[in-house]
């Protein structure tokens, strides 16, 4: 058992050094990219490659010490890699590395459907932690279920309110009502993120940090979709740092319950 717990740990610090060196990798596209219109399609491979990566650490972590971690890490472990997949998904329509345009001209905005069910599985990993509790000294409320009447409240007047800032009033209909719909998805899935933190304090911080991020990555490229479907050369490259920090961080929600803390 010794062994194996060292093992892992070796194993998920070699990988996050993968993780955080494609991040590196990406930040230096983004800084000789800077004087060009569009993005090279080599760096949109290597963007779904990270997302690949991600999907691959969990996956190999998970099946590597299952017999370690409580059931309910395993059950997130599930949510979170079909929800990279989605993400996946996402990513390749957005990359336009398949050919939708004969569906709606600008088709990155087809993405909110695979991310949205994405959404929805983070929401419900979220769900998951927050009935399960395990902090007793960092809780922005003691009671969860407050908590949760509180998010439920906020949401739709968050939601509406990003809406109109972000979506031009002469947008096709379609569009708009697509937009948000998506908008409700990710604007619930970062306020289910201040549940774990809520319930797990510092070990489910990097979870609600994901969740945020996420939310910020997504109005900026909601933003400048808006404005035509070529994004800006900077916006795209942060639109795509900030969304793998986003899911980097999401990608440890199977490890807030770990029942062995030396593989946290």
């Amino acid at each position: 058992m010794h062994l194996c717990i060292i093992n892992c740990y070796m194993i998920r610090k070699s990988y996050l050094f993968l993780l955080l060196f494609m991040l590196f990798v990406e930040l230096m596209a983004a800084f000789f990219d800077a004087s060009k219109t569009r993005v090279l399609n080599t760096w949109r491979v290597l963007n779904l490659f990270e997302m690949l990566l991600l999907i691959g650490w969990v996956m190999y972590d998970t099946n590597k010490n299952k017999s370690y971690y409580s059931q309910l890490a395993n059950q997130l472990s599930i949510l979170i890699i079909v929800g990279f997949v989605f993400s996946f998904m996402g990513g390749v329509i957005n990359n336009h590395l398949i050919d939708l345009t004969f569906i709606l001209k600008n088709q990155s905005i087809l993405s909110a459907i695979p991310f949205s069910i994405a959404h929805i599985l983070y929401i419900r990993s979220y769900y998951l932690l927050s009935q399960n509790p395990q902090n007793t000294t960092n809780y922005f409320i003691t009671d969860m279920k407050r908590l949760r009447i509180i998010s439920l409240i906020v949401w739709p007047i968050f939601v509406f309110a990003l809406w109109k800032i972000l979506i031009p009033s002469t947008a096709p209909v379609v569009i708009k009502y697509i937009c948000l719909g998506y908008a409700f998805m990710v604007s619930l899935m970062a306020l289910t993120s201040f549940w774990v933190y809520n319930a797990w304090g510092s070990r489910g911080i990097m979870v609600t940090i994901g969740g945020i991020i996420f939310l910020v990555s997504d109005c900026v490229f909601g933003y400048f979709l808006m404005q035509g479907p070529n994004v800006p050369i900077l916006a795209a490259h942060f639109v795509w740092i900030t969304y793998y920090i986003a899911q980097l961080c999401i990608a440890q929600t199977p490890f807030v319950p770990s029942t062995s803390k030396k593989c946290l």
